[in-house]
């Protein structure tokens, strides 16, 4: 490592270590994603062992990429993860908190096959560098491994699809970063072969991004990583019985028995919202104002007993002749209240750009948080909500000790101008 490396990752440690100051910066997430969000809405499956995902970018400091474990060699199986981290990164840093910025990895679902939509976000967390650029490997910029509950690497993941090559984390912005992979064992969780399927349970994951210095008005973007930074979340594999599942990513096919064939209305959550929203303009990619369709959706404990738990701001969905057109671009706070007595009601704020989702994070779209207008006529719309319930008890999470559901409400209409 040279001088000036090591004086870079110096300067990044002590501003990340005096962040805690910066309360202009800390905990700030706005609403600038990169990319689109992917979301899959399946059945959990019932909890067998414990395993981690790491997330990352593959780059060595002499800046020529080195062969990565993620894109489909099992070098790191047996390794501990952030020993794996660290080489995989060509010996960046790692920062398993306290770092220049900080990783969020929503919950991640799959039913029965290797595919795995890891959505992360990061958030700037440290002065003293005005930004940070995401490096990208592979064509992607993040990798996946998996590991089991001693922290010991037992599968890997290969990044599948094309990706923007020009993230970047800067203070008051929250960047998203969407990839799908394809997971596949090492060769020892529950008996599986090395490129097994994983088998149905709930897995901790843990995502990794590397980034580098790059300050305002540099032209290059950094080919080597200089920091690593770390994220737990979890993963659930549920089992492949056939039944219903709800792709709410760009371009998929929406089912019309979508909101009846969701886990949620057989607990009996309900989301109710606006029959007609009236006309709408698409939010304005640039400043924002217009701000695009904002509304409340109602969830209804009609299950006749207490719910406790906790959820997220709806996923809303955007629907024209039946295919997914547009979507919220992301879900915050999923810590929000979900205990309802019987019979009880909750609001919940919903909003959603009415962007093509085809063209967010596409071209000069790449660095904003939306895409083109759709196009004038009238579409559907579609709330979708995760809810985790510590009551009634269930098999679900990482305790095995949860009820996890998901809700669906709609349709509803809204008409671009």
């Amino acid at each position: 490592m040279t001088d000036e490396l090591k004086r870079r990752l110096q300067e990044i440690a002590t501003a990340a270590g005096n962040a805690a100051g910066d309360g202009d910066v800390i905990g700030v997430r706005a609403k600038v994603r990169k990319g689109r969000r992917r979301r899959m809405v399946a059945a959990t499956g019932v909890g067998v062992m414990v395993a981690a995902v790491s997330v990352g970018v593959v780059v060595m400091f002499d800046g020529s990429p080195t062969p990565s474990v993620a894109a489909g060699s099992w070098e790191a199986c047996g390794q501990d993860v952030e020993t794996a981290a660290a080489a995989t990164f060509g010996d960046a840093t790692v920062f398993t908190d306290d770092g220049p910025a900080t990783l969020r990895l929503d919950p991640l679902r799959s039913a029965g096959s290797a595919r795995a939509d890891v959505a992360a976000e990061m958030t700037y967390a440290a002065s003293g560098v005005d930004r940070f650029a995401v490096v990208n490997v592979d064509g992607a910029p993040m990798v996946l491994w998996v590991v089991d509950g001693d922290g010991r690497v037992v599968g890997t993941g290969r990044a599948a699809g094309t990706y923007p090559d020009d993230l970047a984390v800067t203070p008051g912005e929250s960047t998203w970063m969407d990839v799908g992979f394809e997971v596949r064992s090492c060769g020892d969780v529950a008996g599986t072969a090395r490129g097994d399927v994983l088998p149905p349970g709930d897995y901790d994951v843990v995502g990794a991004a590397g980034i580098a210095p790059a300050p305002a008005g540099q032209p290059e973007q950094p080919e080597r990583a200089a920091a690593v930074v770390l994220a737990w979340s979890v993963f659930t594999v549920g089992e492949d019985d056939g039944g219903p599942v709800v792709d709410s990513q760009c371009g998929a096919a929406w089912p019309r028995d979508a909101v009846a064939s969701t886990s949620g209305e057989e607990l009996g959550i309900r989301l109710d919202g606006p029959a007609d929203l009236g006309e709408v303009a698409p939010q304005d990619p640039v400043d924002s104002d217009p701000p695009g369709a904002a509304f409340t959706v109602t969830a209804t404990n009609t299950s006749g007993v207490e719910l406790e738990g906790w959820t997220g701001h709806p996923w809303v969905v955007v629907v024209r002749d039946g295919i997914v057109v547009g979507t919220t671009g992301g879900t915050d706070d999923m810590g929000l209240e979900a205990t309802m007595a019987a019979g009880a009601s909750i609001d919940y704020d919903a909003w959603v750009p009415l962007h093509d989702c085809t063209t967010v994070g596409v071209g000069q779209h790449a660095n904003t948080s939306g895409g083109e207008p759709l196009a004038p006529g009238t579409y559907e719309l579609y709330a979708v909500m995760g809810f985790f319930f510590t009551t009634p008890a269930g098999d679900d999470g990482p305790g095995q000790d949860r009820t996890d559901v998901t809700a669906i409400g709609g349709p509803w209409t809204v008409t671009v101008p």
